[in-house]
């Protein structure tokens, strides 16, 4: 279950520079929820998937994360984007114990705390963290 994944310790999630709009946040759009959680949650793929390999444009985050036993074992870029079945870097799914963790937030669920524009690179030399 999706809850289950928020009791987990959590770090700082670095993104690329306008990858992440507030608005898209603000949207609580499942995807881009659950892969915040990935990222936040997760530990590193190794190997990265295709998607996380395939250059710049194809991924919000900066790194290749998963959360093992949620979410199909996809990687949180592939999350955001909902390309989730098609995530290399996915556990075999016999493994998985829990396939169905979407989490889905409400209005009264999520409150944001603060939005600012961040000014700096936004690249994996000096990314921006929202933490």
């Amino acid at each position: 279950m999706g809850l289950a994944v928020l009791v987990l310790p959590g770090r700082p999630v670095p993104f690329v520079r306008d990858a992440i709009t507030p608005a898209q946040v603000n949207s609580h759009r499942s995807s881009y929820i659950n892969a915040i959680l990935i990222q936040s949650r997760g530990v590193a793929s190794n190997p990265s998937c295709a998607a996380c390999d395939g250059g710049p444009g194809l991924r919000p985050f900066l790194e290749c994360r998963r959360v093992p036993g949620h979410f199909g074992g996809c990687c949180g870029n592939c999350k955001w984007r909902d390309h989730a079945i098609s995530c290399t870097a996915r556990y075999n799914e016999d493994d998985d114990e829990d396939d169905d963790d979407s989490l889905s937030l409400s209005d009264s669920d999520v409150q944001v705390v603060a939005v600012r524009r961040v000014t700096g690179a936004g690249s994996a030399a000096a990314p921006i963290v929202v933490g």
